[in-house]
C-alpha cells in the first residue's frame, strides 16, 4: 500500500498537482464531515490559461490533458473572464452569508 502512495505521489508531481493537505483515513470519515482539499496550484492555473489563450484544445481537452475535472477548468475560466484573478478562491469559514 504504501509503495502504490509513493508512486501516485510521484505520478502527481509531474503534473504539479499537489495531493490534500492531510491524509485522510475514509474508515474514520462520518456523514457530513468536511474534507479540505489543497488547492491547485498557480503554477498549474498559469499552464491551464496559457493553454486555453493559446487555444490548444477544448475545455474538456483540457481538463483531460492537465489532470483536472472539466468543472474546474470551466469555473476557473469563467471566473478569470469575470475577475481577471487565477490564484484560488479563499473560503470564509464560519461566516454567516446572511444579512
Amino acid at each position: 500500500m504504501i509503495n502504490n502512495c509513493c508512486n501516485f505521489l510521484r505520478y502527481l508531481q509531474q503534473f504539479d498537482i499537489k495531493p490534500a493537505t492531510k491524509m485522510v483515513n475514509f474508515k474514520d470519515v462520518k456523514k457530513g464531515d468536511y474534507l479540505e482539499m489543497a488547492a491547485y496550484s498557480i503554477d498549474l492555473r498559469k499552464k491551464i490559461l496559457s493553454a486555453w489563450q493559446n487555444k490548444e484544445g477544448t475545455q474538456r481537452e483540457l481538463a483531460k490533458r492537465f489532470k483536472v475535472s472539466l468543472s474546474f477548468i470551466r469555473d476557473f475560466l469563467r471566473r478569470y473572464r469575470e475577475t481577471g484573478q487565477i490564484a484560488a478562491r479563499t473560503l470564509l469559514r464560519g461566516s454567516s452569508l446572511e444579512a
